[in-house]
């Protein structure tokens, strides 16, 4: 995975779904019609963009965000260790998403750091797991 710099101050989930799918974030602007610098990016887009590009998208949810009954369903955490994709945290009250191979964290802003320090010290609510398939004979396979 390759860093990839943001723009504006509302692109981070762009650039992210950019650098997790291997493609710029000129390309996700193009497809989108917007650079994000009003109201972000949405994740809808960014699933269609991810889909157009031949990656399938489970999103799994931090459910202590949005039901405390669901709290000790999931352990979020154990499923962003090890795999690619895009993670939404919430840090000194802003949301920020960046891209992560699953080791590292590659943040828009222009940083690398370890996943570990990420989810040490970030309120993760999000991840977007990515896995690439292939369309074959009209019958797609994650590869």
């Amino acid at each position: 995975m390759k860093l990839i710099c943001g723009k504006n101050d509302k692109d981070c989930l762009g650039a992210s779904f950019a650098m997790a799918t291997g493609t710029s974030l000129e390309d996700v602007v193009a497809f989108c019609g917007h650079d994000g610098s009003e109201n972000g990016f949405e994740s809808q887009e960014m699933l269609d963009y991810a889909l157009s590009h031949n990656y399938a998208t489970v999103m799994h949810l931090d459910p202590s965000v949005y039901s405390e009954a669901l709290r000790h369903n999931i352990n979020l955490k154990k499923r962003v260790i090890g795999e690619p994709g895009v993670i939404g945290f919430k840090f000194n009250g802003k949301h920020h998403a960046v891209a992560s191979d699953g080791k590292t964290v590659f943040d828009p802003k222009g940083a690398e750091y370890s996943l570990e320090y990420a989810l040490a010290n970030k309120k993760l609510q999000i991840f977007w797991q990515l896995k690439r398939f292939c369309s074959c004979n009209s019958s797609p396979y994650v590869v």
